[in-house]
């Protein structure tokens, strides 16, 4: 029988009605069981426990944030173990923007299809070797987008006023709130294919397109080609970047001086004045200096 496992963000307000979706829709030759996280971090231990203990399919049920967890739990997991295990996304939460990149819906009933179809993708996945937040070396996965910059900033003043962000609404509102007192920050940014230094509003590496609830920040992304999609975004004015907001969310790329494209392979970003906090899928997990590197095609993926 095929073993499912959904690992539901417990502070999603509709939590408890999405475990009692999951279980009403369990079918015929499916085992399915649901647990709500109790705290940050906790999906890591539950996603890397459950591979051990042999499922076939772990679904993450939150924003890309929870996603995040659980691809950090299933590369904790032995390696002749994860193998054998793929993720899927049911998308509840304050972002859900890798699912767009994987060309899913997020929606239950196409996961299910897609289970009982065996259909599924190898993706690559990001490792950001940084300063974490106890002030010690950290190391942890992404699947989507990492970056420094405004974003940065973003997730770090989210998490330091406590607020759970729930929608896309409240997450716009701390963005606007952080355009307001943000100021450019210098780094040097250093890889095989190019070597850079200057002011940034945001430094983007990307493995999928999307970030920030729908805006195609890197359209020349791609989940499973090896390399980093890199985003530059240096001396913009906020107010430039704001008009180019729309085109953004058409998958246009910025038309700017100051803004430019790359595709790498990995790269160390060192701050020159000042802090430089980390934002890894919608996260705020410690601060540059940070090396990034891609690891290909680590985790299978349900996807069509």
């Amino acid at each position: 029988m095929i073993s499912v496992i959904f690992i539901i963000n417990g502070r999603l307000s509709n939590s408890l009605q999405a475990q009692e979706q999951i279980l009403e829709v369990a079918g015929d030759g499916i085992q399915i069981s649901a647990i709500l996280t109790r705290s940050s971090l906790d999906a890591v231990d539950l996603a890397e426990q459950a591979i051990i203990n042999g499922t076939h399919y772990i679904i993450a049920v939150g924003g890309d944030g929870m996603v995040n967890e659980v691809v950090n739990g299933y590369m904790k997991a032995p390696e002749e173990l994860r193998c054998k295990v793929a993720l899927g996304i049911f998308s509840s939460g304050k972002g859900n923007d890798y699912v767009k990149s994987l060309g899913t819906s997020g929606e239950l009933q196409e996961l299910f299809a897609l289970i009982k179809g065996e259909k599924t993708k190898a993706v690559d996945v990001g490792l950001v070797t940084c300063v974490g937040l106890d002030g010690e070396e950290l190391k942890r996965y992404f699947i989507n987008i990492t970056d420094v910059g405004l974003g940065g900033y973003i997730v770090q003043d989210i998490d330091l006023s406590g607020t759970f962000i729930n929608g896309y609404l409240t997450y716009q509102k701390a963005i606007i709130q952080t355009f307001l007192t943000y100021k450019h920050i210098k780094v040097r940014l250093e890889s095989a294919e190019m070597n850079w230094e200057g002011s940034i509003l945001s430094l983007i590496m990307a493995k999928g397109k999307f970030f920030g609830t729908g805006l195609c920040i890197a359209p020349h992304a791609n989940t499973d080609d090896g390399k980093l999609g890199l985003v530059l975004i240096g001396d913009v004015s906020l107010w430039d970047y704001i008009r180019n907001l729309g085109k953004l969310k058409k998958g246009l790329k910025l038309e700017h001086p100051e803004a430019s494209y790359h595709t790498i392979g990995g790269c160390k970003i060192t701050p020159i004045e000042g802090e430089c906090p980390i934002d890894m899928d919608g996260e705020f997990v410690g601060y540059a200096p940070m090396e990034v590197q891609v690891i290909p095609g680590a985790v299978r993926f349900l996807a069509p």
